[in-house]
């Protein structure tokens, strides 16, 4: 984690153990990526951790607020 944060919407419909929304960041211009930790949360519910920085399958045609530490 670094000084900077990332917040956005997200909404995704992957193939469920097939596909997922990766966030990754470099610190070497590309060379090489590590995965982000995020947060996302739907209105009125608990944010859901991602510590993998991945998440899968369906989010309900409901768009999530995200926040990571970059």
């Amino acid at each position: 984690p670094g000084a900077a944060r990332l917040e956005c919407a997200l909404w995704w419909d992957t193939e469920p153990d097939a596909d997922a929304v990766f966030l990754e960041a470099s610190r070497d211009g590309g060379a090489t990526w590590e995965a982000v930790p995020f947060v996302t949360a739907r209105p009125g519910e608990e944010p859901s951790p991602h510590p993998a920085g991945a998440v899968g399958g369906w989010s309900g045609r409901v768009w999530h607020r995200l926040a990571a530490e970059v």
